[in-house]
């Protein structure tokens, strides 16, 4: 799911890149221009595999909770920081919609991919 997850995530951020929805101005490795490093290569793997593997509630109010914690701050970076900056009419309920989504893309490729597995167990 880490794997999927990240590969995901780059793909929206080269998306992003190609049509100027968003932009990180500040980067860990100044090389890589595309893409946050930090959020796609560490944090986005972390959070769905937490995501997948740990639920306490049913899945639609675990998504609305998660993408609540995690668009809040990025609403606060992008009004008030350089850290990443949103361009092309992209609004902060965009990013709200495709995490939302996400979760469950993730979610339905871990089932996927570990269909055989549960069978046997």
């Amino acid at each position: 799911v880490a794997m999927f997850a990240m590969l995901y995530a780059n793909f929206w951020c080269y998306v992003a890149t190609y049509f100027n929805w968003w932009k990180f101005p500040i980067r860990i490795i100044p090389s890589v221009e595309d893409i946050s490093f930090t959020a796609n290569m560490i944090t986005v793997p972390i959070a769905a595999m937490f995501w997948v593997r740990y639920s306490p509630m049913s899945r639609i109010k675990w998504a609305f909770l998660w993408t609540t914690l995690l668009v809040i701050p990025e609403y606060f970076l992008e009004h008030y920081t350089d850290t990443i900056e949103y361009h092309s009419g992209y609004k902060w309920y965009h990013s709200y919609l495709l995490w939302l989504i996400s979760w469950f893309i993730w979610y339905q490729f871990h089932k996927w991919f570990y269909k055989d597995y549960a069978k046997k167990y």
